[in-house]
């Protein structure tokens, strides 16, 4: 689903994914405690699109 231009919330950035690669940004995996080729992320369906979380339940907000 298409990003909607809603507002993000502090811990979301906006990627766009281009021929199934996705680079995250290294301050991303240093803020959520992640390591290259170690870690494991998880891929979130929703209504409003996809998310990529470091644990798999979303934040209590």
């Amino acid at each position: 689903m298409p990003f909607d231009q809603g507002q993000l919330s502090p811990s979301e950035i906006l990627v766009s994914l281009r021929h199934e690669i996705l680079y995250l940004p290294s301050q991303w995996l240093i803020r959520n405690g992640l390591k290259p080729g170690e870690s494991v992320l998880y891929l979130t369906a929703t209504e409003k699109g996809f998310y990529i979380l470091a644990r798999p339940e979303f934040p209590a907000k």
